[in-house]
């Protein structure tokens, strides 16, 4: 609707099958304005959105409008012309961070090696759980790492790590992405800065969202264990545990993707020591609640969060987790 206010003067043209370069779309004598309207292009499009653009270059009233398109596609255009963006603010795919990074260091001729470069992307996609992520906040985290660096001439993990570890999670969401992507020196780095940074109610508000999680993740991988062991397809799983709800909120408590991915992985191994695993585990959060339930010292409860969390991350055996909480509680 924004569009057809902005050129209601325009012939609007859409879809890539009915613009034919060939037919001379593109008026450059100005007779007729036209707008070439492509919805949800991807890479695919790039040759035909170059010429389109191109031959409207010449033109003073005629338009190219890409809607929603994919953020790979976006960077090749911005770089070949100006790109006016109507939206609010310009955005990226998060798979595409990493080259975005990736071309700006070549050209300041700043060395980062591909660990570095996968840690800045992931901190950046871990900001929320949206597929896309403004232009804007990764030039803002970019430039600020970039003068960190620049003496030196190279940008390595580490240097990541200090530079948006405190700065970029501002949600404690953030830190679950994390984890759920395999990230755990980044996901433990910031949870010891979040540990150490705040008292009182709000530390004892994120030890209790981390043991929910936990907990949530780990019924749910007792439940697909346990259905698998029982011998039920995907496709049945899927469907019985989505129609789960929460109670207050009557929302569905665990997503189809959710299900799916930890169908994946449970299917490839051994069910029932993935079901006892998951029991002795949750034993670990029920016991780490009754700690943060209880009237023992902040210090003595952040401990036995941490030790909890690493057990559920595989940092240490049940064993030696038990070791530690059974002297902690002495």
């Amino acid at each position: 609707m924004d569009i057809l206010k902005k050129y209601n003067n325009h012939s609007m043209i859409y879809g890539e099958d009915e613009i034919s370069l060939d037919k001379n779309d593109v008026d450059i004598f100005n007779n007729e304005s036209k707008c070439f309207v492509f919805t949800k292009p991807k890479n695919d499009d790039f040759k035909k959105l170059r010429s389109l653009c191109r031959k409207c270059e010449r033109s003073k009233i005629s338009n190219v409008i890409m809607w929603n398109p994919t953020g790979s596609l976006l960077s090749k255009v911005d770089e070949e012309f100006l790109v006016n963006n109507i939206e609010k603010e310009k955005r990226i795919s998060k798979r595409d961070v990493a080259a975005l990074i990736k071309s700006r260091v070549v050209k300041s001729k700043i060395k980062i090696d591909q660990e570095a470069l996968d840690c800045f992307s992931n901190a950046i996609g871990s900001s929320d759980y949206s597929y896309d992520v403004s232009c804007d906040l990764v030039e803002l985290r970019y430039r600020s790492l970039l003068l960190k660096c620049a003496g030196k001439g190279s940008i390595t993990t580490n240097d990541v790590y200090e530079s948006l570890g405190d700065d970029i999670i501002s949600d404690d969401n953030s830190l679950f992405v994390l984890y759920s992507k395999g990230q755990l020196d980044l996901f433990f780095y910031i949870l010891n800065n979040k540990m150490s940074n705040i008292l009182g109610y709000e530390r004892d508000n994120l030890m209790s969202k981390m043991m929910n999680y936990f907990e949530h993740e780990i019924r749910l991988k007792l439940m697909v264990s346990s259905m698998l062991d029982s011998g039920s397809n995907e496709s049945d799983i899927v469907s019985e545990i989505f129609v789960m709800k929460k109670i207050k909120t009557g929302k569905h408590t665990y997503s189809k993707n959710q299900i799916k991915y930890f169908i994946s992985i449970i299917s490839s191994g051994d069910t029932k020591s993935i079901k006892k695993d998951s029991e002795f585990k949750l034993l670990a959060v029920n016991s780490c609640r009754k700690t943060l339930r209880s009237s023992a010292n902040a210090s003595m409860r952040s401990t036995h969060v941490i030790f909890t969390i690493m057990y559920m991350a595989n940092k240490i055996s049940f064993k030696d987790f038990y070791s530690v909480v059974s002297r902690i509680k002495k």
